[in-house]
């Protein structure tokens, strides 16, 4: 105990001097805040940094995500603005090959510029594709109703292309074979 009391009173004596007090309150602050601080506030900073870095994360996926909803809606201005056209085309693309259909379509048309439709060919080939071939072979009136005709065959509703158009006149009938693409939709 005489050690501990000689060292107390000995440590007080020090201390009574300014310049070592100084000092040691000195060393004490700064072992102070490194104790507090490898193990105080370290975790505090390393907790407060991952926290920053995520809300930066947040920001750029909040950016990310504010253009694609601006691109999702122009493209909803789009498909709006065109819907009308698209319900049209779609009126004139019929889906699937109906030559049945057209059969009917097409006889009908043949009608209303004076010719019967006689025969009706499908080019087997091109089956499964947005195109069908047709040939058809009509019958009836003179060489002046063929432009009707093609006009007629122009405007039906179904999307038809004509690739060729013969007359042939053969004892007073005359006859007509018009080469036609027909488009569909796709499967």
């Amino acid at each position: 105990m005489f050690i501990l009391d000689r060292s107390i009173n000995n440590f007080n004596r020090k201390m009574a001097d300014p310049f070592f007090a100084l000092k040691m309150y000195g060393m004490w602050a700064v072992a102070a805040l490194l104790f507090f601080g490898v193990w105080g506030v370290n975790p505090l900073i390393r907790v407060l940094v991952d926290k920053y870095n995520t809300i930066l994360e947040m920001k750029s996926i909040n950016l990310s995500m504010s253009k694609k909803i601006d691109e999702i809606n122009k493209i909803r201005v789009d498909t709006d603005a065109y819907a009308k056209q698209i319900e049209l085309l779609n009126s004139y693309l019929p889906d699937g090959d109906s030559t049945q259909n057209y059969l009917v379509d097409l006889s009908f048309t043949g009608a209303i510029s004076g010719h019967i439709l006689t025969q009706l060919s499908s080019d087997t080939n091109t089956e499964g594709g947005p195109i069908q071939k047709v040939t058809a072979k009509l019958s009836g009136s003179n060489y002046l109703s063929i432009p009707k005709l093609v006009k007629d065959v122009e405007s039906m509703k179904t999307i038809t292309q004509i690739s060729s158009v013969t007359f042939s006149s053969e004892r007073g009938l005359s006859s007509v074979d018009l080469s036609l693409e027909i488009y569909y939709m796709g499967k």
